[in-house]
């Protein structure tokens, strides 16, 4: 045991200064970090996160609805080679398209639908009057009244 200016050291005795200094240390290190610029560039993580999250959420809001995969005429029956499920986003007017829910295949055409045109409910029937039928008139115009 060695004995300076009248008292005796013990081990923790002789490390203080030195641990005081790794304290210090520690305690300078920790404020680098709490400086507004990383509280700034946690805010733009976070922000980032966030929106990553609600783009993430909204693209799966989408439904599944029948397209035409060929030009459907009025009067035309629709078979299973005519349509075709697709994913889309219709968030305000998905109750005007038909989704792959409904049966469709034997239901006849209203009005012309194009490739790849969604099908709207209102352009189909199951029960179409057979008796109509359209026909193409060609009249010249000095005809006309």
């Amino acid at each position: 045991m060695e004995i300076r200016s009248g008292l005796p050291s013990s081990p923790r005795g002789s490390q203080g200064p030195k641990r005081n200094k790794n304290l210090r240390r520690q305690i300078d290190d920790a404020r680098l970090y709490l400086t507004p610029k990383f509280f700034f560039g946690l805010s733009l993580i976070a922000t980032a996160l966030v929106a990553a999250i609600i783009i993430n959420t909204s693209s799966q809001r989408t439904i599944s609805v029948w397209r035409a995969t060929e030009d459907l005429a009025p009067g035309s029956v629709i078979s299973a080679e005519k349509i075709a499920p697709t994913k889309v986003l219709l968030p305000e007017n998905a109750k005007n398209y038909l989704s792959t829910d409904a049966e469709l295949v034997g239901t006849t055409v209203l009005r012309s639908i194009s490739v790849d045109e969604l099908i709207p409910a209102y352009s189909i029937s199951n029960q179409v009057d057979r008796d109509f039928l359209r026909v193409p008139l060609s009249i010249p115009s000095s005809s006309l009244p």
